[in-house]
């Protein structure tokens, strides 16, 4: 399967930390759902929605399998991970 990186990401994207996701995935798929992850995240060198919260999340699983309701299609489950700081809690 092959998929695109945004050209604004073409520079990132090389060196991007692909080995330390786990998962099945492809590097190439793994290295384009983090470029996708920071654009969104404002990771890196971009600046975008939830800066404060995507700082602190780590991508750490993509996984792709079989569709169970529909087997001729193939589905995705990326995980991420997060620390909980008493800043987020509100009570």
């Amino acid at each position: 399967m092959a998929l695109l990186v945004p050209r604004q990401m073409s520079t990132v994207s090389g060196s991007l930390p692909v080995l330390e996701v786990a998962g099945n995935a492809s590097q190439e798929t793994k290295k384009a759902c983090l470029a996708q992850f920071y654009l969104i995240t404002g990771t890196g060198s971009f600046v975008g929605f939830g800066q404060s919260i995507g700082k602190r999340l780590r991508l750490s699983r993509i996984d792709i399998e079989p569709n169970s309701e529909v087997p001729a299609k193939k589905e995705a489950r990326v995980v991420c991970e997060i620390t909980v700081e008493h800043s987020a809690c509100h009570f």
